[in-house]
């Protein structure tokens, strides 16, 4: 869309782009929009976009609203439907693996017996490993099953929570990959982000926080680790390798550039921390409800919660704990435009006030 209004005073035509989905496993073509048609989007909840689920569709501007672009109906003598985890068709309008078949569809892999039992379900359908939605019988891809990020019971999709860093300053697609990494010791996946960075660790403190605000203020998301990296790993094609950055992570690649982050960091938040007075009896409370809400980290009165990785989860229990205090006083959508100690409290204080 951007590239098309940017080419409209050269008098580009907006339908000179053909987005279509297809694969090496389909001779290429699986689906086609008709040719000349308008381009179709729809913005769906990006909290919804589990397997199985039915997301809603959003209004423009919204925060929770990711953008998925039509991919067309499929093509004749090709079969496409959505499925669930258990190979079960699903209804239009949810979120399930893409699988396919027709006279275009390939029989198996060559010489490839264990590849070929995973390839297809029980009655015949091959399984594309991609993950879509069908509305009105427009295919909608969502992502690759293999690189969903499962963070607080929720499914998410590396490419969108890349596209919400790449707002960050200087930052641009291709040069950040978003990853479930698991470190040693780990119960569950945490969220790492990771950004092509090939100057000092010291300059890259800045950027590590802005990345993590962004992503913390639109998906509301804790990221784990915002790491950097002399290089992000592609395909010959030109596809970002998440799998491999997340094994070079839990394998401690990056181990010296992040004890150098941590050091960076204390020393930043020791020198805000005598820089910064104790607060008023209103900012000390509540400075004690969000150090606890963030425990271990320490959290200084003009903190960015989001910027320190205050997660929506972590968000509601602040807002309960205020709510005990000072009842009806302060919404949960405040704390997005109130979003430190010393905001909040100086808010606070007008309201009782008033």
């Amino acid at each position: 869309d951007e590239f098309l209004t940017r080419l409209a005073p050269q008098r580009l035509a907006r339908t000179a782009m053909y987005p279509v989905y297809g694969l090496a496993e389909a001779s290429v073509a699986v689906s086609f929009p008709e040719p000349g048609a308008p381009l179709r989007s729809v913005l769906f909840d990006r909290h919804q976009l589990g397997v199985g689920r039915a997301p809603a569709q959003l209004p423009a501007g919204s925060t929770d609203a990711v953008a998925l672009m039509s991919v067309g109906r499929a093509i004749p003598q090709c079969e496409l439907r959505i499925a669930s985890d258990a190979d079960a068709a699903l209804p239009d309008g949810s979120v399930g693996h893409i699988q396919i078949r027709g006279g275009n569809v390939t029989r198996g892999y060559f010489q490839n017996p264990d590849a070929n039992a995973a390839l297809y379900s029980a009655d015949g359908w091959l399984r594309t490993g991609d993950l879509g939605v069908k509305l009105e019988d427009h295919l909608y891809v969502t992502g690759r099953a293999k690189e969903i990020i499962f963070v607080n019971g929720q499914n998410y999709y590396p490419h969108d929570l890349e596209n919400i860093a790449i707002q960050a300053p200087d930052l641009e697609l291709g040069k950040v990959v978003a990853a479930g990494c698991r470190p040693k010791g780990a119960q569950s996946d945490e969220l790492t982000l990771f950004v092509l960075h090939r100057g000092a660790v010291a300059d890259f403190l800045p950027v590590a926080h802005a990345v993590a605000r962004l992503v913390n203020e639109h998906a509301g998301l804790e990221v784990a680790q915002v790491v950097p990296v002399k290089r992000i790993p592609k395909t010959t094609s030109g596809k970002l390798q998440r799998g491999l950055l997340a094994k070079e992570y839990e394998d401690g690649a990056f181990a010296a550039e992040l004890a150098e982050l941590d050091t960076l960091r204390a020393a930043e938040a020791a020198a805000h921390a005598a820089a910064t007075p104790a607060g008023n009896a209103m900012e000390q409370r509540l400075k004690a409800i969000v150090d606890k809400a963030m425990e271990p980290k320490v959290v200084g009165l003009d903190d960015n919660l989001f910027e320190v990785g205050a997660s929506s989860l972590v968000l509601i229990q602040i807002h309960e704990e205020i709510d005990r205090d000072y009842p009806g006083l302060v919404d949960l959508t405040e704390l997005f435009d109130f979003p430190t100690v010393a905001q909040l409290a100086k808010h606070l204080e007008a309201k009782i006030a008033g």
